[in-house]
């Protein structure tokens, strides 16, 4: 078995990468992640911007006390060190750790705004530092009015724009070049195509964190810095991830490396399967330290070891191969009624817990953990499958009323070639 990946004509070691964040602007903690097992590190934008290289301090605001694990309020900007100082101090330690650990560097710059000169010269440094890709964070959530060179809070939110700041870079230097894109981009395939297409971009990183902030409303306050301005990681960005992925995936050939929400190996799993030869981390590794590249690796080989595999490349892209357009997915003309599927509860499995009848907003479900009684009222279920997804002990399916053909089971895909049975 082997855990090897390869993006942009380099070879990964493993898939995993520590993400573009403070855990990759600092040699220490870079050389923890490296020693735990990661394939590589994606690290901290630098910028020549110096109005982009003060944060707020303090800089990070958990928000797991208020219920939302793994999530936090960063109000940090880019790199605190100056291009020169970090080509001198931390490039070179950079370089080094990678080559010791077999480790792939890939390494994030930010221009002043449009300044196509200025992302050239600054990706020209970065090459010669060593870096083996470099990637144009184009989708941080910059400060509006914190730099005059940004009239808008993401450059990559125009596909010329990014486009040209693209194939200026790509001019400049010889390695890989790709760009980062935040999850509100809404056509975000549009930006990916242009990157590729008239900028001749390599890869592209999806996603980086919407900005946001937390009230506290008992004390009536915001929570940490007194600023719409901040973003926050954690678990609930995966779905955004897997959205923004599918998208470019579906619009272009632009090699992805997946960001957002990877907390335990199904989640970098997840993200592979969408077609991800890379995965990121970052809020994880805040909160778990170096444990959770070596507890991630290890569940990717549990998983591919239960299904046979023996690459990444043997599951990769094998969720994304079946993924249609909403218009491509069979519709009824008319929606009918009474309706042609309906819930179907196995009795024998049900433990009356009674969360199917108090969800039902059809009162299509009558359940009696006394009577051991759990039954559908066929003439008011739609067969929407809220119940199905709910159910703790998968015991009720979706069935396709004339030939008892299960539509869907709970758990994976739908079947909806029912309107054909």
């Amino acid at each position: 078995m082997s855990l090897e990946t390869s993006m942009v004509g380099l070879t990964f070691k493993n898939p995993l990468l520590a993400g573009c964040a403070g855990i990759t602007e600092w040699v220490y903690p870079v050389e923890k992640w490296l020693k735990a097992g990661a394939g590589g590190i994606l690290a901290k934008s630098i910028t020549t911007d110096p109005k982009l290289r003060s944060s707020i301090r303090p800089t990070f605001y958990t928000l797991s006390k208020y219920g939302l694990r793994g999530a936090m309020v960063e109000a940090e900007l880019l790199s605190h060190y100056t291009p020169a100082q970090w080509a001198k101090e931390v490039a070179p330690r950079f370089k080094e750790l990678c080559e010791h650990h077999d480790a792939r560097w890939i390494q994030s710059i930010v221009g002043r705004g449009v300044d196509l000169d200025d992302w050239a010269e600054l990706a020209q440094l970065v090459e010669a530092a060593g870096a083996e890709a470099i990637e144009l964070d184009l989708g941080c959530p910059l400060a509006p009015g914190e730099s005059e060179s940004y009239d808008e809070i993401e450059l990559g939110e125009s596909p010329e724009i990014t486009a040209t700041l693209t194939k200026a870079v790509k001019a400049a230097v010889s390695v890989p070049v790709g760009i980062k894109l935040s999850p509100t981009i809404r056509r975000l395939d549009r930006v990916a195509v242009a990157a590729q297409t008239e900028g001749g971009a390599d890869f592209c990183t999806a996603v980086n964190c919407p900005a946001g902030f937390h009230v506290d409303w008992e004390n009536e306050e915001i929570y940490g810095p007194n600023t719409y301005v901040g973003y926050i990681p954690g678990p609930s960005l995966k779905w955004w991830g897997h959205w923004k992925v599918a998208q470019i995936k579906q619009a272009c050939d632009l090699e992805v490396s997946g960001c957002g929400g990877i907390w335990k190996a199904g989640d970098a799993i997840q993200y592979i399967l969408l077609g991800c030869p890379t995965v990121q981390m970052v809020s994880s590794v805040y909160f778990k330290g170096e444990q959770v590249f070596i507890d991630i690796l290890e569940g990717i080989k549990r998983f591919m070891d239960t299904k046979g595999y023996e690459s990444i490349e043997s599951f990769r892209g094998n969720v994304l191969n079946n993924l249609k357009d909403y218009k491509d997915v069979p519709h009824e003309e008319v929606m009918q009624y009474p309706s042609p599927i309906v819930a179907q509860v196995a009795i024998e499995g049900c433990n009356f817990c009674g969360q199917c009848a108090t969800a039902c907003i059809h009162d299509a479900i009558e359940c009696n953990a006394a009577e051991s009684i759990c039954t559908v009222i066929d003439e008011r279920c739609i067969g929407c499958g809220f119940c199905s997804g709910l159910c703790p002990k998968n015991t009720i399916s979706i069935i396709e009323t004339s030939t008892k053909r299960t539509v869907w089971s709970g758990v994976g895909a739908v079947d909806p070639d029912w309107i054909n049975w």
